[in-house]
């Protein structure tokens, strides 16, 4: 049956003790494939020379349109239910006054 297996698939719920499932702050992100994977890293970024990892999460590729769909489905939603827009590059937030430039021209 085409369709079932999202179906059941957006019915799951997730469940765990919350103690268990620690979120981790991430304020950069590489993206990385192979021929039976996408690799996503979570860094956190110290400095401009170094980023420490902190998650690598690993999706098959049968299951990568449908997370990137599920994302962009999430941002609308952030933006309709705050009324933001956000920017689609890194550098369009200094134009909105999120981020600045340091005195060396790096994003702060």
């Amino acid at each position: 049956m085409p369709g079932h297996a999202d179906r059941v698939e957006n019915k799951q719920e997730i469940i765990g003790p919350i103690e268990e499932i620690p979120g981790r702050y991430s304020n950069f992100m590489r993206v990385g494939h192979g021929p039976a994977e996408f690799r996503l890293d979570f860094c956190a970024v110290e400095d401009q020379a170094t980023a420490h990892l902190l998650a690598r999460i690993v999706i098959s590729p049968l299951r990568i349109k449908g997370f990137v769909r599920a994302l962009g489905d999430n941002v609308k939603r952030y933006e309709q239910t705050y009324g933001l827009t956000l920017p689609d590059e890194l550098k369009d937030y200094v134009e909105v006054g999120i981020l600045k430039n340091n005195s060396q021209g790096n994003l702060v």
